[in-house]
């Protein structure tokens, strides 16, 4: 994408934030303060003060001994945020002195983190190593820069500002707790600093309709991308003028200085302090006579109570000498640390005073200097200065020159790219399979060329082998490209894969050619890898050692799966088509080659015509939700195909696999159904003001209220289907030359309007429900042209004319008529089954897998039978005791909004698995007429997921059918 057009669409973006703004509010994304006082317990003064910065007045806790431990915490919104710790102390008091006169018993504070309440206990709501390990029993989640820890500990010896050095990524409340009786502690606000953390950019796409909740879980969605999407996982960030250094799993140790250097004799010298991490000791280290990262000399103070001096070489460490100190390094104490070098001899000095020294025989290193961190060192540096032989300063750096992403400029240290990861709480990494779920939200909401988004592209290109795999989720820090036969610690060709549909999906939006250049030539090696990977017939063939995949965590699944193989053909349709517009024929020809032979081996391999279902694996004959919501998702399935699989998918569910279901639905034109996923999933739920958790878009769409779950998951981000669908605008050509605006116009909407960015400037974009009309105005971007479809109207008028070809720039008023209900009833629900005069059963699509950690969670069925049906009896199939609920209420409805309950079964008995449970929904000998049926169930036993350690409950029946009366 060439300037000139980048800057007109930034220009025009500024358009859209006043209207955003008018919806939003204003937000400030940097300084990030308690919204309210959660729970208070304990002798705690004015914990409103807590919320606000330099308001004069602290909030105070104290603990008297013999008395009651003070506990306060706050909650920060339901938006949640993400950033570092910063306190200011005003005052405190300590247990008092000893003999010597000596302060003992200095007040120790301890901050603690979770998204829902239920996890606020004194460790946050998980513990490290206390998660899934997929990715390796050492594997720590979260990845730094976050702390691995859902807390920390502050030993207050000192009044002022307090900095947390790792981050906590996404949390809603924190818990202040004194940990030491006797004490006491004044503070003048707790805020989380978002300094480089996520994204400052306000969306600039919009979406507003008839139903609220849909506005907002699009608005969710957006914000659910934002705080996932990093500026970098720096090794080094600057809050609040303090340095916080940190070494990052794939990044290096050191940092030295570029600005300066110098190998005289002279006096190398640092403020800092120590925070307490819980598991190992924390230190700081000063690099000088440094000939790069990995060959230098390193002085170390490090806790409990020792000075070292370590001869780095060739990226190993050797202690030359170390001598304990007298009193131990106590953590938020600012010490000074200094490293002389005279001739061949090292000194360090620890506050002052000289602790040791030794010669160093090979001495003659270059004159590079800097600070350097271990993995479990947590500093804080306040500043560090360079002085000759003389005495006489010749650097000196306050770190006040940092941008307001916290870099620091003129220093040599491990950054990243730009990104879009897998949850702000948890993994912090790009995940290549997620992305194709995302970026439309991103696209939609912010900008096509949203540079998280598209630098996440480029981490992916850059982390290929040389064979063209492409890891599924590499650090960002990664130094250098994979070597060959180097698969990473989620080793899978299913996400090797994705690298080809994102790219293209990014393409069609963006028309970056630019970018291009970088991501072309790794889609052509991708393909040519997977291609190397098929058999002689065409089908994937899957190895043991890449065969991680999104339902298989281990490697360990090599079975030949439906949903591996349409994947590949789907690399082979976007690889063909990004070939094209890019202007390599002899590519595209290639891989459309490749795609027209794949698809009716796969109908053929895969294909069961007596079910009339996709089997899931040459290995598995049986249907699978998840591969059926692929097939139509990207729209493999033919429109016969299609209309006997979208009646196999659950309305409710929780899962990534539900949003597919639902692209899957609208793209073939089963709105009603689509919009039936849209209120069965947890979008609704978890975006209402009374939801108490993280009102984010989260992992599988768990309603999480505790545990190590992600909860700011983009790959369930529902904006993207919403504009696409619902408002009806979607790209044809790269960057939106050509674009459709066919909205879905569905019966429980009466209007829906919006903004979408392009790189053209915004297209905007109305349609309002009149009886059995539609009017819309559609405002088309100069440089663009617009396909106008309504499919299910008997009329579309543009502009006073019938609707003919492809519309110019500029505004357009659209009359369509003929669009009454009947006309957007969905045909397909109970496509396949036969609807002869009498009594039929129709077995219900199975309920998606659902857990929750709340024992009162009432888990929903919703069963959609495409029109009014004549309901007699629900039966209901048993399946294992554990998932048996206890209590089923049945609900009917006309129109998927009125609900009237019809049954309330309480107190069951288990009747064994495979027995059958009938409901009789007739009244008085007639039947009952309903379009809609709900099952809601709660109260089953618990279960105990061992790897959290927490009790979680799932409540669900094997079967459920419904025998219904057609006159």
């Amino acid at each position: 994408m060439n300037r000139t057009i980048v800057q007109t669409l930034q220009a025009k973006f500024v358009v859209g934030l006043a209207f955003v703004a008018s919806v939003v509010g204003a937000v400030d994304y940097v300084n990030q303060y308690p919204v309210r006082v959660h729970a208070v317990k304990g002798a705690i003064s004015e914990p409103e003060a807590g919320m606000k910065a330099n308001e004069g007045v602290s909030t105070t806790l104290a603990w008297p001994m013999g008395g009651e431990q003070p506990v306060l915490s706050y909650d920060y919104g339901g938006k949640t945020v993400g950033g570092y710790a910063v306190f200011k102390v005003t005052g405190f008091k300590a247990q008092g002195t000893n003999a010597d006169g000596k302060t003992v018993g200095y007040p120790v504070l301890r901050l603690s983190y979770s998204t829902h309440p239920d996890g606020l206990r004194a460790t946050g709501d998980f513990t490290r190593r206390g998660c899934a390990d997929y990715l390796g029993p050492t594997f720590d989640n979260p990845v730094l820069p976050a702390n691995v820890n859902r807390f920390e500990l502050y030993t207050i010896t000192r009044t002022g500002t307090f900095i947390a050095p790792l981050l906590q990524g996404q949390e809603r409340y924190v818990r202040i707790q004194l940990e030491t009786p006797g004490t006491e502690v004044s503070v003048d606000a707790f805020e989380i600093r978002n300094t480089g953390v996520y994204s400052r950019e306000t969306p600039v796409g919009s979406f507003r309709c008839s139903d609220e909740r849909v506005n907002r879980a699009w608005d969710m969605s957006a914000w659910t991308c934002q705080i996932a999407s990093f500026p970098n996982h720096d090794a080094w960030r600057v809050v609040d003028g303090k340095l916080l250094p940190r070494k990052l799993e794939k990044g290096t140790a050191a940092g030295l200085c570029a600005k300066r250097s110098w190998d005289g004799e002279g006096t190398w010298s640092a403020d800092f302090e120590l925070r307490t991490n819980p598991h190992f000791a924390s230190a700081f280290g000063l690099m000088l006579r440094a000939q790069d990262v990995d060959d230098g000399v390193v002085v170390v103070a490090t806790q409990p109570a020792a000075v070292q001096i370590i001869r780095r070489k060739n990226g190993i460490n050797t202690l030359l000498c170390q001598k304990i100190l007298d009193e131990p390094i106590v953590d938020g104490v600012v010490n000074h640390l200094d490293a002389t070098v005279k001739g061949k001899n090292v000194s360090a000095w620890f506050n002052g005073v000289k602790i040791i020294d030794c010669d160093v025989a090979d001495l003659d290193l270059g004159g590079k200097f800097g600070v350097y961190v271990e993995k479990e060192w947590w500093p804080v540096v306040h500043n560090l200065t360079v002085k000759d032989g003389k005495g006489r300063e010749l650097f000196r750096e306050d770190f006040s020159g940092a941008d307001d992403e916290g870099r620091l400029p003129g220093w040599d240290y491990s950054k990243s790219f730009r990104f879009m990861a897998d949850g702000a709480k948890r993994d912090r990494l790009v995940w290549i399979g997620d992305l194709w779920w995302a970026q439309r939200t991103c696209f939609n909401a912010f900008r096509p060329d949203w540079p998280y988004f598209r630098e996440s592209l480029k981490l992916l290109a850059f982390n290929q082998t040389p064979e063209g795999y492409v890891w599924a989720a590499p650090y960002a820090e990664t130094p250098r490209p994979p070597k060959s036969g180097e698969y990473g610690h989620f080793p899978s060709d299913e996400f090797s894969a994705w690298l080809v549909p994102i790219t293209w999906d990014y393409y069609l939006h963006t028309a970056d050619d630019e970018t291009m250049k970088t991501l072309y030539p790794a889609v052509k090696k991708d393909l040519a890898y997977l291609t190397s990977r098929c058999r002689e017939d065409g089908l994937f063939l899957q190895r043991i050692e890449t065969s991680s995949h999104a339902a298989c965590m281990p490697p360990n699944d090599p079975r030949t799966r439906v949903y591996m193989e349409i994947l590949l053909w789907k690399c082979y349709c976007d690889g063909a088509k990004l070939a094209r517009a890019l202007g390599h024929a002899e590519d595209a020809a290639q891989w459309e080659k490749l795609a027209a032979r794949l698809a009716p081996l796969i109908r053929k391999t895969f294909w069961d015509d007596k079910k009339k279902i996709f089997n899931m694996s040459l290995e598995q004959r049986n249907a699978n939700a998840g591969a059926h919501a692929f097939a139509l998702a990207t729209e493999f399935a033919t429109p016969e195909e299609a209309l006997l699989l979208a009646p196999t998918l659950p309305s409710d569910a929780a899962s990534k696999f539900h949003l597919l279901g639902l692209r899957g639905k609208f793209a073939y034109g089963f709105d009603e159904a689509a919009f039936n996923m849209l209120e069965g999933g947890a979008w609704f739920k978890l975006s209402d003001p009374s939801w108490e958790g993280a009102q984010c878009c989260t992992e599988c769409g768990f309603l999480t209220r505790d545990g190590w779950w992600d909860e700011s998951h983009p790959d369930t981000a529902v904006a993207g289907p919403i504009t696409t669908y619902l408002l009806g605008v979607e790209p044809v050509t790269p960057g939106f030359k050509t674009f459709r605006f066919a909205p879905h116009v569905v019966t429980r909407l009466s209007f829906a309007e919006g903004k979408v960015p392009t790189p053209h400037g915004f297209i905007s974009a109305r349609w309002e429900r009149q009886g059995d009309r539609v009017v819309a105005t559609l405002d088309v971007p100069a440089g663009t042209q617009a396909e106008i479809a309504f499919p299910r109207a008997k009329s579309v008028q543009v502009d006073g004319r019938p609707n003919a070809g492809l519309v110019v720039a500029g505004h357009h008023e659209i009359v369509v008529e003929g669009m009454d209900a009947k006309a957007l009833e969905d045909k397909s629900l109970l496509a396949g089954i036969p609807t002869t005069v009498g009594e039929q059963w129709y077995t219900a699509p199975q309920k998606g897998w659902a857990r929750d950690s709340d024992p009162n969670r009432v888990f929903t069925h919703t069963i959609d039978f495409g029109a009014v049906r004549n309901l007699i009896t629900v039966e209901l199939t048993a399946g294992p005791e554990l998932y048996f609920p206890r209590d089923v209420t049945v609900e009917v409805s006309p129109d998927g909004q009125t609900w009237t309950r019809q049954k309330e079964l309480t107190g069951l008995v288990y009747p064994g698995e495979g027995k059958t449970i009938d409901v009789d929904l007739r009244t008085v000998g007639s039947s009952l007429s309903a379009r809609y049926l709900r099952l809601s169930y709660c109260h089953p036993k618990p279960k105990c997921d061992k790897r959290l350690g927490i009790d979680y409950y799932m409540a669900l029946f094997a079967k459920v059918r419904v025998k219904f009366r057609v006159d």
